[in-house]
């Protein structure tokens, strides 16, 4: 399902960096709670350049976040 996001031509390049921002993070596991900030700090985003795009991977299926942590969910077990 990564590989079908990544490939799609019609998603913009950004959205594409964010999820491997978020994949980065994961280190061989299902999840992975970087903040907005953290992003932010290694990757040069901007910090609604980030919310806007893990907000439209979220919509994609790719990505829940808890509200709680107020983190990001990378859910890779997307078929």
């Amino acid at each position: 399902a990564v590989r079908a996001l990544v490939g799609n031509a019609d998603l913009k390049s950004t959205t594409k960096a964010i999820l491997g921002a978020l994949i980065s993070y994961c280190h061989n596991k299902d999840f992975c709670y970087p903040s907005v900030q953290d992003i932010t700090n290694q990757w040069g985003f901007a910090p609604n350049t980030v919310r806007k795009h893990i907000r439209i991977l979220e919509k994609l299926g790719f990505v829940a976040t808890t509200k709680e942590k107020e983190r990001n969910y990378l859910n890779t077990k997307q078929n």
